[in-house]
């Protein structure tokens, strides 16, 4: 539970509260955008990392980066990634893991041992990516995370959902039937919400940036009225919540050598940025934002595409 009453009172922001997610940074792999990694930490707000931060499948895979002795190094990657989060610690909410370090636990022998200790070559004992909450003094969300917002002693709650799913995919109908399949294979597939009711689900690993917001058009039914003795007409929302997909910090591979990984699994090209929420004073989400960087560094806020018109959404 994260009482605002008390954390992150500075973010308050002409009366509204702002969090951003920054998932899929994939530290050691070729593609990794350090530049817009480093102008996303640099953001002023609160901010939630839900996995995948490093690049830890296999180290022969052609996506990795070599370390100064010819190979990849897991270890360099996890030392980089505490050195660019420790001058923001005091805006971080909360760090998950993803798929990538499931396989780091897997390569371990110890497949989901969130604080397992492993020695590298030279005999040294480190703690895995779990370990990294204690020295940044945050929480540990693990692969996916129920967060539950207060203010007022309680009276103001808003619920948030967020995961990184280790694989899956969305496709995409038309018409009202896409929002319908597209909803429900986002809470079962993406995030697989099937124990709690939040008021936002948002999941990382798919390098896309999607918002669906909530359907707000009402549909008549008809329900029983006791004291009346008679069906009356209900008019319900259809959908009050928010699912949401995050970029990443990952450079399209049509723009890397050496890197045949997407294409060969006919991947989406990957969005560059994050998502940005703003919760009012009574907690409510009223926006939600795909921020983009572009090459000249600059950022910029939009709705992200049009899941309607997306056929494929990957994971990566």
């Amino acid at each position: 539970m994260i009482n605002l009453d008390n954390e992150y009172t500075w973010n308050w922001k002409n009366g509204w509260f702002i969090v951003d997610i920054k998932p899929d940074a994939h530290i050691g792999r070729k593609g990794h955008e350090r530049a817009a990694w480093l102008k996303a930490l640099k953001q002023p707000y609160p901010s939630i990392f839900p996995g995948d931060l490093l690049e830890c499948i296999n180290p022969v895979d052609p996506r990795y980066c070599k370390g100064e002795h010819g190979k990849y190094s897991i270890l360099n990657a996890y030392h980089q990634l505490l050195v660019d989060l420790e001058p923001h610690e005091k805006k971080i909410i909360g760090i998950g893991k993803g798929n990538h370090e499931d396989h780091w636990f897997r390569a371990q022998g110890n497949a989901y041992q969130d604080n397992v200790i492993f020695t590298d070559e030279n005999g040294v004992d480190h703690i895995a990516i779990a370990g990294l909450c204690p020295t940044l003094k945050t929480r540990y969300l693990g692969s996916i995370a129920y967060l539950v917002f207060t203010k007022n002693r309680g009276r103001k709650v808003s619920r948030w959902q967020i995961g990184h799913p280790s694989k899956g995919k969305i496709e995409y109908k038309s018409g009202e039937e896409a929002r319908k399949s597209t909803n429900e294979k986002i809470k079962a597939k993406t995030i697989q919400s099937h124990l709690s009711d939040a008021d936002i689900y948002i999941s990382g690993h798919f390098h896309i940036g999607v918002i669906m917001p909530p359907q707000f058009t009402t549909r008549r039914r008809f329900v029983w009225d006791k004291r009346k003795k008679k069906l009356l007409p209900k008019y319900v929302c259809t959908d009050h919540r928010w699912y949401c997909t995050c970029p990443s910090f990952v450079r399209n591979y049509k723009d890397m050598e050496d890197c045949g990984y997407e294409e060969a699994w006919q991947l989406s090209l990957s969005d560059t940025g994050w998502l940005r929420v703003w919760m009012d004073e009574n907690l409510v989400i009223r926006k939600v934002r795909i921020i983009s960087v572009d090459d000249d560094m600059e950022i910029s806020e939009s709705l992200g595409p049009d899941p309607e018109k997306l056929e494929f959404m990957p994971g990566n």
